[in-house]
């Protein structure tokens, strides 16, 4: 949608976050977010533009969940950078291809 309008990809999106507690134990997060792909196709589906117009792909369930992990444990503010990272994310344009 960026492709046609940089305004229209932010009506779509839907930014959100999670306060969590305790350790993080990422494997099991990784599992979690992998499942939750494998489940439902619209989180694997991209569009590739062809001479008559854009294709609808879905990737295998198998392809699973790319986790981005930034380690704020030594930051001064941790919960600041947090919020920063995630503000910059989520007005960053989604890329469907």
């Amino acid at each position: 949608l960026s492709q046609f309008d940089p305004r229209a990809a932010q009506a779509y999106l839907l930014a959100g976050g999670v306060d969590l507690h305790g350790e993080l134990d990422l494997p099991a997060l990784q599992r979690a977010l992998d499942r939750i792909v494998a489940r439902h196709e619209a989180l694997r589906t991209s569009f590739v533009v062809c001479d008559d117009g854009a294709t609808q792909l879905i990737a295998p369930a198998k392809v699973g969940f790319a986790l981005e992990c930034i380690d704020l444990r030594q930051a001064a503010d941790p919960h600041a950078d947090a919020q920063r990272h995630a503000a910059l994310e989520a007005e960053s344009p989604f890329n469907l291809v």
